[in-house]
């Protein structure tokens, strides 16, 4: 707890820092697939003086030679089989938007006792990640931040939010050109934070003892591993020399296979709403960009 303009905050834990390691690692893993290297036959030049190479020369020559051996044409031969033809395995970047339903009903029982309204069950989540696909075995990764939900007054207000990051494994059950059918289950560490506002903080204090009495501004997160079950279909709706587009349709149920307890500051919240959920459901729409250039 500390103070500043007059106004006392309980700050609860945020994001883990490995947290945003792992989201890190994601992006520059993507940048990886991206931006791949290529790579040549060993050979020793280590004698040629580098200095006495003209580029565009090299190239006009190596132009000149592709086109002679008649490389041009089998390249363009190869594209043209390649854009035709379908490839089961691949690796995705993935981006969605996912709708997700809460059991919020401790909390709303206390938010209307308090007076106020009660705050929606039903949260968007922007999941991203990535996806490995063998000849049927898929493997997702992902993180999905939740988009808070809030419920004021004119001096209170009060926030929910959360995250979760996971795996999952499925396996394709129609193995067809276009779509795909793939019973998911796996495991994800989630977060579900409740952080509240009391605008009139200042006003409510007016003497020294009520800086410990009096609750300015808090935040409690609760940590659990949930075991996460359900369908995606995709549909593999572009597909062009090594690179494709897949629309993905996702439904899942979620229960917590390790519970957590609320904490503020690491130490557990006597406030129990360890009978709410933030995941019971969710649904979504994902699209994935997928190379089988790998």
């Amino acid at each position: 707890m500390t103070e500043k303009n007059g106004q006392v905050f309980v700050y609860g834990l945020e994001t883990p820092r490995y947290m945003k390691i792992i989201i890190t690692l994601t992006f520059l893993f993507t940048s990886c697939i991206v931006f791949g290297q290529r790579h040549f036959r060993d050979y020793d030049f280590s004698k040629v003086d580098h200095t006495t190479l003209d580029r565009d020369e090299l190239m006009a020559y190596h132009d000149s030679l592709y086109k002679a051996s008649s490389m041009d044409s089998i390249m363009a031969l190869i594209h043209y089989r390649d854009s035709k033809t379908y490839s089961p395995q691949y690796i995705s970047f993935n981006i969605g938007l996912f709708a997700q339903t809460a059991s919020l009903k401790s909390l709303n029982r206390g938010l209307v006792q308090a007076g106020l309204d009660e705050i929606g069950d039903v949260f968007a989540t922007i999941p991203f990640g990535f996806s490995f696909k063998g000849n049927r075995w898929m493997g997702d990764y992902f993180v999905s931040p939740v988009i808070r939900n809030k419920v004021e007054d004119d001096t209170r207000r009060l926030d929910v939010n959360g995250a979760s990051i996971g795996f999952s494994v499925g396996y394709d059950l129609l193995h067809a050109k276009r779509f795909q059918l793939y019973p998911q289950a796996g495991l994800s560490y989630d977060l579900y934070t409740v952080k509240s506002y009391n605008r009139n903080f200042k006003n409510d204090v007016t003497q020294v003892d009520q800086l410990f009495n009096v609750a300015g501004n808090t935040s409690m997160t609760r940590r659990s591993l949930n075991f996460n079950y359900g369908l995606e279909l995709d549909y593999f709706a572009l597909f062009d020399a090594g690179n494709g587009v897949i629309v993905g349709f996702v439904y899942g149920m979620s229960v917590e296979a390790i519970p957590g307890k609320f904490k503020i500051e690491r130490d557990k919240a006597s406030l129990d709403l360890n009978d709410d959920f933030l995941r019971q459901s969710y649904f979504g729409i994902v699209l994935k960009m997928a190379t089988k250039d790998f």
